[in-house]
C-alpha cells in the first residue's frame, strides 16, 4: 500500500529528477539510479552494472536532445504501486516544452524503483520506448 507520505516523497523524487533532466548533467542523473539499472525500449533491454554503462545510455537518450534548443521536462506521476516493502511502481507522464514553456510532446515512461539512495528512491527500471519516440519525433520536428 502507497502512504501519502510514500506519494508525496515520489512526487519530489521525480520533480527533482526532471530538474535534473533540464541540466542536462549526466553525472548528476547518475545519483538517481540503482546499480546494476535496466533500460527497456523497442528495440533493447540493456542492463548496466557500472556507472559508465547507466552514463553511456543516458547519454544515448538525451543525445536527442542536445540537437534541440533548451527543453524542459516536466513530470506527472500518475500511478504509483507498492511491487514489495522496498520496491515500488511508478508511471510517469512527462510534459517536455520549449524554453517558452509551451508543450512540444508529451510521452509516459514507467519506472521501478527501490527505496533508498540519495534522493530517497533509485531508479532500478524504465521503460523509456515511449520516451525515445517522442524526443525523436521532436528532433525531426524542429529539425524539419
Amino acid at each position: 500500500m502507497i502512504t501519502p507520505q510514500d506519494e508525496q516523497a515520489i512526487d519530489k523524487f521525480f520533480y527533482t529528477l526532471s530538474e535534473v533532466m533540464n541540466s542536462a548533467e549526466i553525472a548528476q542523473l547518475l545519483s538517481f539510479y540503482h546499480l546494476p539499472s535496466v533500460f527497456v525500449s523497442d528495440e533493447e533491454k540493456t542492463v548496466c552494472s557500472t556507472p559508465d554503462q547507466v552514463s553511456s545510455r543516458l547519454l544515448a537518450l538525451f543525445a536527442h536532445s542536445n540537437n534541440i534548443e533548451k527543453i524542459e521536462h516536466q513530470a506527472t506521476v500518475v500511478h504509483v504501486m507498492s511491487l514489495s516493502d522496498s520496491i515500488l511502481f511508478a508511471k510517469v507522464d512527462w510534459r517536455i516544452c520549449d524554453e517558452n514553456n509551451q508543450m512540444c510532446t508529451t510521452c509516459s515512461t514507467s519506472y521501478t524503483l527501490e527505496r533508498g539512495g540519495m534522493h530517497g528512491f533509485d531508479i532500478i527500471v524504465s521503460v523509456i520506448d515511449e520516451e525515445e519516440r517522442a524526443l525523436d519525433d521532436l528532433q525531426a520536428q524542429i529539425g524539419a
